[in-house]
């Protein structure tokens, strides 16, 4: 299958020379391993920088959850102070 593909881009650039840039793309992009492995590794480092973005946004997301809850909290203390004040300002 290989082999078709260099044969039938051969033909291609024979046959067609305005599909010149075809046969030069796979015969200096595609059929190079260093170029399939700089754009391997372009590829795992984007992936894993999308990642370890997601991983902070997570942490963000928990920090917020956690501050929220305690703002709750915060309230119904200052609630229970103002209403224990308030009783015991109230007259009798």
């Amino acid at each position: 299958m290989l082999r078709l593909g260099k044969m039938w881009i051969r033909g291609l650039s024979k046959s067609k020379p305005s599909m010149f840039w075809l046969s030069w793309a796979y015969n200096h992009l595609v059929d190079n391993p260093l170029f399939l492995f700089i754009t391997a590794g372009l590829f795992l480092t984007i992936i894993y920088i999308h990642m370890q973005v997601l991983d902070g946004q997570k942490m963000i997301i928990v920090r917020l959850q956690e501050q929220i809850d305690n703002e709750g909290e915060d309230k119904k203390f200052l609630i229970a102070k103002l209403q224990s004040l308030n009783e015991a300002s109230a007259p009798q």
